[in-house]
């Protein structure tokens, strides 16, 4: 993983922007998304829908924030080394207006580091 003082460097995303990121990703946690993370995140959405992919518990309710993918490969490898029970693999096309960030839009040299995730709002 990069260091912060490569990224400062790189002015392709901000610090702040891969500090969040890097929570979501390694930390499982969302810290707070100031109104300039949002600004930012915008130049990382898709221009159309997608058809995503999620492997969820069944008994808990959507969250604010969920990760979702573009490989239907990605879900049913954790369909099959997850654990099963009260699991489900479910697909869905998800317009631009939910999607808080691509991933697999980052600047090339940054999307290596974080998984090929979109995070997708449930407002």
């Amino acid at each position: 993983m990069r260091s912060y003082n490569q990224l400062k460097n790189n002015k392709q995303i901000s610090n702040e922007l891969y500090s969040w990121l890097k929570s979501w990703t390694f930390e499982k946690r969302a810290p707070n998304l100031t109104p300039e993370l949002i600004d930012e995140m915008k130049k990382f959405i898709p221009k159309h829908p997608l058809k995503l992919y999620r492997f969820q518990d069944v008994n808990i309710p959507k969250k604010p924030l969920e990760s979702w993918t573009h490989d239907p490969e990605m879900v049913k490898y954790w369909l099959e080394f997850g654990e099963e029970k009260n699991k489900e693999v479910i697909s869905e096309t998800i317009s631009p207006e939910k999607i808080l960030i691509d991933f697999t839009l980052l600047p090339e040299p940054i999307k290596k580091d974080f998984l090929n995730e979109i995070i997708v709002k449930n407002i």
